[in-house]
Formats: structure tokens, sequence, C-alpha cells
């Protein structure tokens, strides 16, 4: 292997570790773990810790030696690269915390953490339902802020989502699969009821507070 070709592995290896603790969901996708306990960043300083990785990531690739590595490289580092620079614009200019109230909802996560129980299975989950209600909460609070920029096909879709979701956590809080795999039910069962409370909870606001004052689009423009 060529120098810059292991200069570039490093980075690879360095960055996406870091990365993903801001974006668990894409891991639980990808079928990597160590991030089962986590919802998507959403606070002030993640956003900036996240802004200066992808800032890193860009600085760290332009000092890479791009003509020397492989065809295979050379196709991921265009693709990291354009990534990156997209992400980072997105966190300056779009902050989905103001425009998307689909990407606030729980579920995903709690639904692909079932898909596959590990030996944490029961202490990720606890993690996850736990931290529902508060993140809804600060979700609820990020949208009110600026809810013209919310488009309103959004607020409809995630209205949609949230009955489902709240069908699923008493579903799951109740199942016989939930009692084969866990021990302590009644804390899970408890747990359950309170996220889907906190998704009634984001649904009135939804449908109360925003939906009124989305005027938001669903595209970027041209760029």
């Amino acid at each position: 292997m060529s120098e810059p070709d292991a200069a570039f592995d490093a980075l690879v290896e360095e960055f996406y570790p870091a990365w993903f603790r801001y974006h668990p969901e894409i891991a639980l996708k990808a079928g990597i773990t160590g991030y089962e306990r986590l919802l998507p960043a959403q606070e002030d300083d993640e956003f900036g810790a996240l802004g200066n990785l992808l800032e890193s990531l860009v600085v760290a690739l332009e000092e890479l030696d791009y003509a020397s590595l492989d065809a295979a490289r050379k196709l991921d580092f265009e693709l990291m690269f354009g990534a990156a620079l997209v992400e980072h614009h997105e966190l300056l200019e779009r902050d989905w915390r103001h425009r998307d109230p689909l990407r606030f909802l729980p579920i995903e996560e709690i639904f692909r953490l079932t898909l596959s129980p590990g030996e944490d299975f029961r202490a990720a989950l606890v993690s996850l339902l736990s931290a529902a209600p508060a993140y809804l909460r600060r979700a609820q609070h990020q949208l009110l802020t600026l809810a013209e920029l919310v488009a309103p096909e959004l607020v409809t879709t995630a209205l949609d989502e949230v009955k489902l979701g709240i069908d699923y956590l008493r579903h799951l809080a109740t199942s016989a699969w939930i009692r084969h795999h866990c021990y302590g039910c009644a804390e899970i069962s408890a747990l359950c009821d309170e996220a889907a409370a906190a998704l009634h909870d984001y649904g009135v606001v939804l449908r109360d507070d925003i939906a009124p004052r989305a005027r938001g689009r669903l595209g970027c423009g041209s760029e």
C-alpha cells in the first residue's frame, strides 16, 4: 500500500467513529455497533462540534496527495469531500432542526435496535426510551422558534408517523417478543408509555402550533 493510500485510510478510520456519534441512526442502518444508545444530535454544542469535525475533514482531505491515490480511494475521497461540504453548508444555511419534524422522531432508532438485539439490547433500549421525552420536548422548542420554515407537507407526514409511532410503542410494551428478550418488562412497559405520551404531546404541538404557521418549501433550489 502506498503512503497516500495509507494516509487516506487512517483519515477514514479516524473520522467515521467520531461522525457516527452525531448520526447514530446512520450507524444503525449500516449495521455498525457502538451507537445503539444514542439519538441524533440536536443540541447547539453538538452541532458546533460536528461543524468543526467536518471542517477538519475537508482540510485534511485537501492536504492529501489525491493524484497518488488508487482508483477506489479516489472515488471514496470525492464522495467524502462532497458529502462533508454539503453537510457543513446545510448546518450553516438550512438547519434541519428548524425545518424537519420527521427527523426528531425516535421510532426508527428503536425499531432498528430490535431488528438485531445484541448483548446490550436491554440497556440500549432503556437508554433510547428514557431519552425520548426530553428529546421531543427540545424538538418542540426548536421547531416553534422558526415554524415558518417548516414545510406543510412535512408536518402532515410527521403527524401520520406520530400516530404510527404511538401504536408501535404501545404494541412493543406488551409484546411477547420483549418479554422473551428483556428481563424487568415492567420498566420497559413504563418507559414505552412515557415515550408514547411524549410523542402524543409532540403531535399536538405539530398540529396546533406548527401547522398553522408552516410556510416552508420542501426543496432547496438549484443549489
